[in-house]
């Protein structure tokens, strides 16, 4: 936990100079050696997002094993980019089986490259995680550096929200406490997290919750169906959640998979949309 915060201290020191013309982000890796996730943490997890202790790891765990590594991949000289202000923006979470909480992961890192898109610039999180020699579980999540590039949005037009057939609804809360206590069971310590005041800094209008806890109650919602083998879940992040907030998960079959979204309690703009099938 410690360390993970002295990261984001090394990264607001930090000096980067940025992606100089015709260079692109190097390939960047780091290998977690094997062993079991510690029983405190993964604990937490599942009080944050309301799981019950089924004796198996939280779908979205792999991400969270990860993250620490990544931020000190970021802090790296060879990477270029500023730390803060980025934000995250997709993930894709493929699980080969369920695992247990008592297994020994491996977790492998990598960064590598990047695209220039309108508001900034695109980079990859890639993890894979290992039990002994099986792959049980990969994912990708990419994060956008917020910067001018110049890059045209005109191919980029906003997508308009799909009506879901039948949807089901649950609504869960999401208040500021509940950010800083995922802050601490995920490691992830980004300031525009923790307060409505260090958020501001990096030019949010106010304290944002981590996306990963919204993808994580989402995922609670739907134990059952991401206790099948194998399990895929995709997922968009839209508009940043604003705490206190109320919060609508709409979710409906569509085949063999299931849609949804996250809106706010009385307004039809999606914070998340995602597939799980």
């Amino acid at each position: 936990m410690a360390s993970v915060a002295l990261g984001y201290l090394r990264a607001v020191l930090a000096k980067k100079p940025g992606l100089k013309a015709g260079a692109t982000i190097p390939r960047l890796t780091a290998t977690i050696p094997a062993a079991v996730p510690p029983a405190a943490q993964i604990a937490g997890i599942r009080r944050e997002l309301g799981l019950a202790d089924d004796g198996m790891m939280p779908f979205i765990y792999p991400h969270i094993a990860g993250f620490a590594t990544f931020i000190g991949l970021m802090t790296d000289p060879r990477f270029p980019l500023p730390i803060l202000g980025t934000v995250h923006l997709r993930s894709e979470i493929t699980q080969a089986r369920p695992v247990r909480a008592s297994e020994a992961l491996r977790v492998d890192c990598e960064i590598n490259g990047h695209r220039v898109v309108d508001k900034g610039i695109e980079f990859d999180w890639q993890t894979r995680v290992l039990s002994g020699d099986e792959l049980v579980w990969q994912g990708t999540a990419v994060l956008l550096s917020r910067q001018k590039t110049g890059a045209s949005a005109k191919d980029r037009l906003p997508a308009a929200l799909e009506a879901l057939h039948a949807p089901e609804t649950t609504v869960i809360a999401a208040d500021a406490g509940a950010a800083r206590r995922w802050a601490r069971v995920s490691n992830d310590y980004n300031p525009i997290h923790l307060s409505a005041m260090t958020a501001k800094l990096f030019g949010f209008r106010g304290q944002i919750m981590h996306g990963m806890w919204t993808v994580g109650r989402v995922t609670a919602l739907n134990r059952a169906r991401l206790a099948r083998s194998p399990a895929r879940l995709s997922c968009e992040m839209k508009l940043p959640v604003f705490p206190p907030a109320e919060l609508r998960v709409l979710a409906a079959e569509d085949g063999d998979a299931l849609r949804f979204q996250v809106l706010d309690k009385d307004v039809d703009k999606p914070h998340l949309i995602g597939r799980m099938s």
